[in-house]
């Protein structure tokens, strides 16, 4: 439940920028982590860059 609850202000965002005009490109500094959300932008159209510094956490966000 809790990674739903930390999700919802990820869709909010997500949701204000389909409702305007502009270019659909994210960069996601700090890429890595169980739940990247580049992936998510990704399927709605977006461009999709990340940024990471921690090899770990890169291989997770690669997935």
């Amino acid at each position: 439940m809790h990674n739903l609850i930390s999700a919802f202000p990820l869709y909010n965002f997500l949701k204000y920028c389909n409702t305007n005009s502009l270019e659909k490109n994210i960069l996601d500094c700090g890429a890595g982590g169980s739940n990247p959300p580049l992936s998510l932008f990704y399927e709605f159209g977006y461009k999709t860059y990340g940024n990471e510094i921690y090899k770990e956490q890169l291989e997770k966000a690669y997935k």
